[in-house]
């Protein structure tokens, strides 16, 4: 289960066609796929029907999947991804079956931020997995993104070291989530991109960090409106959010 938030389509793509998806501060939808397709959907392959028509799949198929995290976060050790991992350790809570990990450069710097939000949040963090992965080693980001379904990667700046992720995503089978917001790096990934992705049928999600846009706006127009000095903003943001199986 995730919070559900809108996602906006690029162009004619379907939802189940996957592909590069543009988004205004948001999070990716699911799949459109049950589990039981899952691992052929990750391939880039028609799932297999029998004579019946249902969709079969072998041993190894579901022990492939089954072994699968459901959300690894690249860049654990940095600032938003500590952040990230906080959030993701009270995610985890709500939902109660979610299978996730950390990853980064330095297994000491993993352990240690485990330990920091596990002594925060009062949770036992000492068996969630730890993947070593570098931007500048393409098999280790590849051996990285075969384990799991969706990466949240926050290693930026995302003109210098995004594209490597990317890539390794789309050849793993797996979803990408960024927090960028560098239209560049955005834009050049659709462009180069977004075919690959459709035919293995990956998301690649872009813009999902909630920026200081809307405070620096709302500032401005504040003090253009306002009729005297404005000494201080107080900024408050509301959220909606619903549950929904992926």
């Amino acid at each position: 289960m995730y919070d559900f938030v809108t996602v906006h389509w690029s162009g004619n793509m379907k939802p189940e066609e996957g592909g590069i998806v543009c988004t205004t501060n948001e999070v990716a939808g699911n799949t459109g796929l049950t589990s039981s397709d899952e691992t052929d959907h990750h391939a880039g392959k028609e799932p297999s029907r029998g004579k019946s028509g249902l969709i079969s799949r072998t041993v190894s198929q579901v022990e492939m999947e089954g072994s699968k995290l459901d959300l690894v976060v690249f860049g654990a050790t940095g600032i938003t991804g500590k952040y990230t991992v906080l959030q993701l350790v009270e995610l985890a809570t709500d939902v109660g079956d979610l299978k996730w990990g950390v990853a980064g450069r330095s297994q000491d710097k993993l352990e240690s931020v485990l330990r920091q939000i596990s002594s925060k949040t009062g949770k036992d963090l000492s068996k969630i997995k730890i993947i070593l992965a570098d931007v500048t080693d393409l098999p280790s980001l590849r051996n990285m993104t075969s384990q799991a379904r969706v990466l949240i990667n926050t290693v930026g700046p995302y003109k210098l070291y995004g594209e490597p992720v990317v890539k390794a995503c789309i050849d793993g089978g797996c979803h990408y989530v960024d927090v960028s917001a560098e239209p560049q790096f955005m834009e050049r990934m659709q462009l180069e991109y977004h075919e690959a992705a459709k035919q293995k049928n990956v998301y690649i999600i872009n813009a999902c960090g909630f920026d200081c846009i809307p405070v620096d706006l709302g500032t401005v127009f504040l003090v253009n409106n306002f009729k005297g000095d404005v000494n201080s903003v107080e900024c408050y943001m509301e959220v909606w959010q619903k549950t929904f199986m992926m």
